[in-house]
């Protein structure tokens, strides 16, 4: 029988603990006992080698790539506490096949070859982890990059995985303290500036971050103790221009009678915001024999983000309402191919928005993992964890405006480019004697507050075992059995407020602020506006002078956003690893089958015209069986074909399997013979407790060639047939309703036919099918192997092409969310004596993006424009114990930018950023 041995480099780094993330291994990594006897072998053997810096990260990087029995791309620290990015979705981001998107300035939204963040599943240390969103897709800002000692992300899966994902699993490794031979001390610190000034009064352009770790050995190296602290604060700055109304555009005329398109109206905002996070790290690793290894690992995380937004939106189209705005004129300056790209409008209606959010969360992730030899041939491991998170949400959102618009004029010429305009206005908006407190629109309100909190939590066991086997074909097989259980439920409270009337200035619908609440302004000089003021908010409502508050949780229907959802998911596997010999070519990997059960309920309410009328209580069950097949063909001593089949399945998002519904006419005339096209007098909207996972059949094939430590090029095809896709989908539903409910709506009420609880729906269903196909090409060359003067020299680069073709229920061409049909990677670097110099370029092409909603921080589907993204870093060993680096990204001040068409001067929205430079240190003790 042929065993597959890794090669002399791989023992030396093994035996340094410089691969303590082992592909092969998934439930927090360990080594096979095979490893372990080549390693203790190359301790002897085979002087140790120490390899630090970003080309000792790279060949960390290629050695998880080269000897993973999977599909697999890593990142690895190049120091304890220092992964090659500041963030991990910014080193996420450098891995072939892989897009990041930003989200106020930082890299969040993290795609695998063409699939968005719910396609994939992100765990630690193998276990799955809870979101603060209302989905499944984790933030990494929550997470320190300074703990982890790598990131792998698994494209194909093996049986053993408890991870699920069409796109892939993630998998964020903390460090393993017996991996290490000595005691280690290292401290991080870096100071952060924002290449923007503070937009909003109050708050910096500037942060920091710190990281303590330690790790050390006892009783004879078989008690290790790893510990982390992490603190952080990072400013973030916005300068935007975004649409007004949907949808944004609308017809005006000219004096001559001559029809244009021109866009409704205008939203200019500033933003201003600081990301505080407080972390501690603890892992415990007992080994008192060499059969028996105890890991205990626990990380709490302390998150705050908090942000200001002040805007000035103008109205364009509320010009047509002359019931309201009589006065209101305009004049058409420019137009191109028939749209107006300037015009002056006069005594027109504008508002001013002051918003303010703070968003906290309580991470807790606790596990412990036990592995055991029982004899020679077999190991079992118990793995136990839980993961929670509470997430707090709380905004306020205040209007103004002018008590008066007589005189009001704004002239604004679009920019061709989409980054916006310049707008020239009459009025001064930071002067607090325009700009007064109240319902400017006639909203029937002056401002809102809500407060939505998440409470997520996820409990999960696995028991495993390895046995040993004497086989031509196999040399192990894995079985055993997991279950996890997760609850996620999402509460909601909403008030808008009322400005009182003995506040407003006589004669005026708004009141004036008083000084005392005044804190500054914001700056929308990018549009040529001035500044717009900010206020104490919070002052202002509780003074109880000038506001009043209504509670409309429920009389707005707000209710039907939340939810309450629970999982339990049971799962067994049994999975062969291969290791033989076909026509003296060594031929390795795994074949295996994972059978999983998923239970979900779901509690809801359904919301009518009276409130809350039926406590809704939904289950569903069904089951999936995975495949998956791994083979690697070991084609010479540095070259490998690697072939992949797997099914895999990605579960819905919890929001879209929520039970409560919002129901109501679908007439409000009170005619029973006005009926939907289904002949309905009743429609709903909500969740669908009754999805199901979106499945899909994965296909790789690979070819990859290691022609030196530090040098690979590899040529990666794959293919997902999807299934089982959640679209949006219209449907009839008979309605958890009883006819006392029904006869009492004040329109349909008593009304013959109305007794019909039959529904139209719009919601999520199962359903859909597409392909989706693609290309990977990856390369890592050193300069050396061009001439040993060059030593120290380098790239490493990565180019992926990806296709897809779905539609929805309707036929139309559907886009996956996070798809962009090219992403391109490239690294220059310089690393030697003690020097280091690199710069990065990333680039996507369109994508449909996820940007955050007017109000909260949903996040909503638009046309993202692809972009370019560079960065750069020099550093320098001072000496053998000091570090220090300056930084910069986003260097050419890329702006993100979406659009509603293809068309110019069809900018939805368009924010820019700014660059953010970095110096800081890393001293080890």
């Amino acid at each position: 029988m042929v065993k597959f041995t890794p090669s002399k480099l791989t023992l030396a780094l093994l035996s340094t603990g410089l691969m303590a993330v082992s592909a092969s291994s998934f439930a927090y990594a360990q080594q096979t006992d095979e490893e372990k006897e080549q390693a203790k072998k190359a301790d002897q053997e085979v002087e140790v080698i120490e390899v630090k810096g970003l080309r000792g990260s790279l060949i960390k990087s290629i050695n998880t790539k080269r000897f993973s029995s999977n599909v697999v791309d890593a990142i690895s620290a190049e120091d304890i506490g220092k992964l090659p990015d500041s963030s991990i979705a910014d080193s996420l981001s450098r891995i072939s096949g892989l897009a990041a998107q930003r989200l106020e300035g930082r890299a969040s939204v993290i795609s695998i070859r063409g699939f968005g963040e719910n396609e994939s599943t992100t765990t630690l240390n193998g276990r799955e982890q809870v979101s603060i969103g209302d989905g499944r897709g984790v933030e990494f800002d929550l997470y320190p990059s300074e703990i982890m000692s790598g990131v792998s992300v698994y494209k194909t899966p093996n049986a053993s995985m408890t991870g699920e994902g069409i796109a892939g699993v993630i998998d964020m490794q903390t460090i393993s303290p017996l991996s290490k031979a000595e005691q280690v001390i290292v401290i991080n610190g870096q100071y952060e500036k924002n290449g923007h000034d503070a937009v909003v009064d109050g708050y910096d352009n500037n942060g920091h971050r710190l990281n303590f770790s330690y790790i050390d050995q006892f009783a004879n190296d078989t008690l290790g103790v790893a510990l982390a602290f992490n603190t952080m604060e990072s400013p973030g700055q916005e300068k935007q221009f975004g649409r007004h109304g949907d949808p944004f555009l609308y017809d005006l005329t000219d004096e001559e009678g001559n029809s244009y398109t021109g866009i409704k109206g205008a939203n200019i905002k500033g933003r201003s915001s600081v990301l505080e996070r407080d972390s501690v790290m603890a892992v415990v690793e007992y080994a008192p024999t060499e059969d028996l290894t105890i890991t205990v690992d626990s990380l709490y995380v302390d998150f705050s983000d908090k942000r200001y937004v002040g805007a000035i939106e103008f109205g364009f189209n509320n010009c047509d309402d002359e019931g309201k705005f009589p006065d209101c004129e305009y004049t058409i300056n420019s137009v191109e191919d028939g749209f107006v790209t300037g015009a002056t409008y006069r005594n027109f209606p504008f508002y001013v928005k002051n918003n303010q959010e703070h968003r906290t969360a309580d991470l807790l992730n606790l596990g412990v993992n036990i592995e055991y030899r029982v004899n020679d041939d077999l190991t079992v491991t118990f793995d136990a964890s839980s993961s929670e998170v509470e997430r707090d949400l709380y905004q306020h959102a205040t209007f103004g405006g002018a008590s008066s618009f007589a005189g009001n004029e704004v002239t604004y010429q679009l920019n061709k480019d989409g980054s916006g305009g310049t707008f020239d206005s009459s009025l001064d908006y930071g002067d607090p004697n325009t700009v007064g407190l109240g319902d400017i629109m006639g909203w029937d309100l002056a401002g809102e507050r809500s407060n939505p909190k998440v409470e997520d939590e996820i409990k999960s066991f696995k028991l495993a075992a390895k046995h040993m086997l004497e086989s031509d074909v196999f040399d192990s097989i894995e079985f055993g059995l997991a279950y996890r259980e997760r609850d996620k439920q999402k509460t909601i409270s909403y008030s808008k407020t009322d400005v009182l009337p003995s506040a407003m200035i006589p004669g005026t619908n708004v009141a004036a602020i008083s000084p005392e609440y005044l804190l500054g302004t914001v700056d929308l000089t990018h549009a040529n506006l001035g500044h717009t003021l900010i206020f104490d908010q919070e002052a202002l409502l509780s003074s109880g002078a000038v506001y009043s508050e209504t509670d409309v949780t429920y009389s707005w229907g707000k209710i039907n956003d939340a939810f309450q959802v629970s999982e339990e998911v049971s799962a067994a596997f049994v999975q062969g690893n291969i290791s033989t010999e076909i026509a003296g070519k060594s031929i390795r990997g795994n074949v295996g089958l994972r059978y999983i059960k998923t239970e979900q309920s779901s509690i809801g309410d359904t919301f009518g015209w009276s409130g809350i009328d039926t406590k809704l209580d939904f289950s569903h069950s069904y089951s999936n069986f995975l495949p998956s097949v791994n083979i690697i063909v070991d084609v010479s001593d540095d070259e490998i074909l690697r072939f992949g089949f797997a099914k895999t399945i990605a579960r819905p998002t919890m929001d879209d399997m929520k039970g409560g519904i919002l129901v109501e006419p679908t007439s409000w005339s009170g005619n029973p013979d006005d009926t939907d096209i289904n002949g309905n007098y009743w429609k709903a909207s909500g969740g669908n407790y009754q999805l199901e996972a979106r499945e899909a059949n994965g296909f790789d094939v690979s070819y990859e060639n290691y022609f030196s430590d530090e040098g690979y090029f590899s040529v990666a095809l794959f293919y997902k047939k999807i299934k089982n896709w959640n679209f949006d989908s219209v449907y009839e539903t008979e309605l958890p309703l009883d006819d006392a409910s029904l006869s009492t709506h004040p329109v349909a009420g008593n009304i013959d036919g109305f007794s019909d609880k039959t529904a139209t729906v719009n919601a999520k269903e199962n359903g859909g099918e597409g392909d989706l196909r693609g290309v990977e090409l990856s390369v890592s060359f050193p300069f050396k192997m061009i001439d040993e003067s060059l030593e120290g020299f380098g790239i490493f680069a990565s180019h992926t092409m990806v296709k897809q073709d779905m539609k929805d229920f309707n036929g139309d061409d559907y886009t996956l969310p996070g798809l962009s049909e090219r992403v391109s990677t490239i690294t220059a670097y310089y690393e030697k004596d003690g020097i280091q110099v690199r710069t990065s370029m990333r680039k996507r092409s369109d994508f449909t993006a996820s940007i955050y909603s007017t109000i909260g921080l949903t996040t909503e589907q638009r046309f993202g424009l692809g972009e370019t993204l560079v960065d750069a870093q020099i550093g320098y060993d001072v000496t053998d114990n000091l570090y220090l680096y300056v930084q910069g990204q986003n260097l050419t001040n890329e702006a993100f930018q979406t659009k509603f068409d293809d068309a110019d001067y069809a900018t939805d929205q368009y924010f820019d950023y700014g660059r953010s430079y970095q110096a800081g240190f890393t001293y080890k003790f």
